[in-house]
């Protein structure tokens, strides 16, 4: 009962399964498309349609307009015609008026020829005139030759009432005014007013030749003139027109459907920019249909022989692809647990890299603790059951060149839990091992060691010029990788040839390593500075006597007079480095500290000095080293002189600083304290006792003064007058001033 569900969990995760699933999607990938773009065949073909239907209504616009424009610029050239001009001003059938009608006629005449303009008539409603053509004479003469040609139906009043309306720059669609046989056309009209001979009507025939020569070339498509609303006025079709046709009022852009007798359109408009018509084209969708009928069919089949080759080859692929699978499947039997083909491969091959990376790790482990532990036994200096020649050959150790060792432990460390000691430890020795053999890698071979809490370096050199350098920078990077927080001790041996004088590096490192301890120092040291073991000269103590007793004095020259001579024994002995000379130093700042300790009762000024001294230790430049122990004397005389009795020399010095600083908005009895190098509470109190004013009371007095300077010199605003003087608010400007003053300021300067 639990076989069954077993087998079909694997039949169905089986990577076969998957494998022709994968395939059989890819074959349906074809259809799928076609189902999906047939949704937008009909889309696209519209949008065809109308890109093809834009371009001939393109050009039916542009010759219909041009029929127009010319339509504006016959009426222009009638206005200006001198003859036009002296035919209006006559009434009545006169002979100047018959004279002038013709004499303007042959103008007329002479400028359509040269224009292209389509027929143009004129009528003279007060006088009865009309002109048309080659016939200037009555309407009545000019009606009865137009019921011959024309059957219209019109009767002489009603062709009258048309021609004798008033019109302001109308298009008709009409053959009204024409007396030759013809298809309706567009017609420009418009009436011009004049006092002599009262209302002149102009007409301008515009023929549709053009609109029936397009639709022959449309293949059964019809194309419409639209008036303003959208309702059909014309409509052709093969260049014949269409007497009646009734669509629902469309929209003049754009393609749409339109229904028509069962059948479907696309419309597409395009309106004009000479009239307030606009020109349509019905277009039949079949006409285009049938033309793609035969691309669709021809898809269809390379579809289906697409998917026959498809099958085919997909089918070769698989059983060719699958055969490499199923030998290893064989290999590996039932041994290669749950899941499908591929997961059982890879957790086959997982499990033995694995097993193949653990055995050659502890391989390489064990030998590294071997060669490490024969490294620390020959630094050591004990014997080993292994010969140094069998240990060289074993372990692959070179013993030519040149030899160094450095060493690196944490300083002062203290602390009650031992296993987060010595996981501190651990970080510590992978943040420096992660730098120093890094920097060193390059420059020479080194071999890692650890014995305890100390981390050795053993470095090869092939030759010694420049090791000191770079083995320096690598260290000094080493030691200050963590900020120095923990404090690492950091020691380098002596540069010395062939590994056997291993014993004698331990030596020294370990010297200088217990030297660096007793002192209190951190940083970098080298071996060879512990040989001067104090500076040079028999007056170094009388010198650290002279130190105290002018600090308890109070005589700050002579302790920098004794500060200064110690430098320049310095200065003088170049053997001594500036880190062995920072760390025999120290005497000097027990001496400090203690004639401190004996001047002030202040625990909180103790701790802030001892701080100071500190940091003396990590100091990098000798020249700072001195300046910032000047400091410190300086002001242990000084905290021994304000003790001893008062002097106006602090009082001056915190009445300079505020006048220099008044302005800063931060300015306050801490700030001024921290400058002064002395606690808030014991500048506060002294200053008081001093002139009997506290501070603060002192700092406003001044801010005060210099505003009322400023407001005597220029007039402005106490928002910007309290921001000159120091106060972060006009609230706390006005407050100060009062107190000050007994008066606010707008009273105190009323103006």
């Amino acid at each position: 009962m639990k076989r069954q569900p077993e087998k079909w969990r694997r039949w169905k995760n089986s990577i076969a399964i998957q494998w022709a699933a994968s395939y059989l999607l890819i074959l349906l990938i074809p259809i799928f498309t076609t189902l999906f773009s047939s949704r937008y065949v009909s889309r696209i073909m519209v949008s065809e349609i109308e890109k093809a239907n834009q371009a001939v209504l393109s050009s039916l616009k542009a010759d219909m307009d041009q029929q127009l424009e010319n339509a504006h610029a016959a009426l222009s050239f009638i206005f200006r015609n001198p003859d036009f001009s002296n035919t209006t001003r006559r009434r009545g059938d006169s002979l100047e008026f018959r004279s002038g009608g013709a004499a303007f006629m042959k103008a007329l005449q002479a400028y359509r020829s040269s224009t292209n303009t389509g027929e143009i008539g004129i009528y003279w409603v007060e006088n009865d005139y009309l002109l048309l053509g080659e016939t200037f004479t009555k309407s009545a003469h000019i009606f009865g030759a137009r019921q011959i040609y024309t059957a219209d139906g019109l009767t002489q009043e009603e062709w009258l009432s048309l021609l004798g309306e008033s019109y302001n720059n109308r298009f008709l669609l009409s053959s009204f005014f024409s007396i030759r046989p013809s298809a309706s056309g567009i017609v420009y009209a418009h009436s011009i007013e004049n006092r002599a001979c009262g209302r002149v009507n102009v007409f301008v025939n515009i023929p549709l030749t053009a609109m029936r020569e397009i639709s022959r070339r449309l293949e059964g498509s019809v194309l419409l003139l639209l008036s303003e609303d959208g309702t059909v006025l014309t409509a052709a079709c093969d260049g014949q027109e269409i007497p009646s046709l009734e669509i629902p009022a469309l929209s003049k852009e754009g393609a749409q459907r339109v229904q028509l007798t069962g059948k479907s359109y696309i419309f597409t408009g395009i309106p004009s920019d000479r009239s307030p018509w606009s020109y349509a084209i019905l277009a039949p969708e079949k006409v285009f249909w049938e033309s793609s009928r035969y691309a669709a069919l021809l898809n269809l089949l390379s579809i289906i022989i697409a998917l026959l080759l498809g099958g085919l080859v997909s089918f070769i692929l698989f059983r060719h692809n699958y055969r490499p699978v199923e030998r290893l499947l064989h290999m590996l039997g039932k041994g290669g647990g749950s899941g499908n083909e591929f997961e059982r491969i890879m957790k086959s091959y997982s499990l033995l890299r694995e097993e193949n990376r653990n055995m050659k790790g502890a391989l390489e482990e064990q030998l590294q603790r071997s060669r490490e532990s024969c490294l620390l036994a020959r630094l050591k200096g004990r014997r080993r059951l292994l010969d140094n020649q069998d240990a060289n050959a074993r372990f692959d150790l070179q013993t030519d060149g040149y030899f160094a060792l450095v060493a690196f432990s944490p300083a002062g460390w203290e602390s009650g839990d031992e296993n987060a000691a010595e996981d501190s430890i651990e970080l510590l020795f992978l943040a420096v091992d992660s730098v120093f053999s890094e920097l060193m890698r390059e420059s020479c071979e080194l071999t890692r060691m650890e014995d305890g809490d100390t981390l050795f370096y053993l470095l090869r050199f092939s030759s010694p010029e420049g090791w000191k350098v770079c083995c320096g920078e690598a260290a000094q990077q080493a030691a200050e990788v963590l900020g120095g927080h923990p404090p690492v001790n950091t020691v380098v041996s002596l540069l010395r040839e062939g590994m056997d004088s291993l014993p004698l590096l331990y030596r020294d490192t370990m010297d200088a390593m217990e030297y660096l301890s007793i002192a209190g120092g951190t940083g970098v040291l080298w071996a060879e500075e512990i040989q001067m073991q104090e500076l040079p000269g028999s007056d170094w103590h009388g010198s650290s006597q002279l130190l105290s007793e002018a600090l308890q004095n109070g005589d700050a020259a002579a302790a920098a007079q004794v500060v200064n001579r110690i430098f320049e024994s310095r200065r003088g002995n170049a053997s001594i480095s500036f880190s062995m000379f920072r760390l025999l130093l120290v005497e000097s700042y027990t001496v400090i500290a203690e004639a401190f300790s004996k001047i002030s009762g202040d625990s909180e000024q103790y701790l802030r000095l001892i701080q100071q001294l500190e940091k003396l230790l990590s100091c990098s430049e000798e020249e700072l080293l001195r300046q910032q122990l000047l400091q410190i004397v300086e002001r242990v005389c000084r905290q021994q002189s304000d003790r001893e009795g008062p002097s106006d020399a602090l009082i001056q010095r915190i009445e300079d600083y505020i006048q220099k600083n008044y302005t800063d908005f931060n300015l306050n009895i801490s700030t001024i304290a921290d400058a002064m190098q002395l606690t808030p509470s014991y500048l506060s109190r002294t200053f008081r006792a001093r002139t009997g004013e506290g501070l603060l009371d002192r700092l406003n007095a001044i801010r005060i003064s210099h505003a009322k300077e400023i407001m005597r010199a220029q007039n402005i605003p106490q928002e910007q007058l309290c921001s000159m003087v120091g106060y972060a608010n006009v609230r706390t400007f006005r407050r100060a001033f009062f107190r000050v003053e007994g008066v606010t300021p707008g009273k105190y300067f009323p103006g």
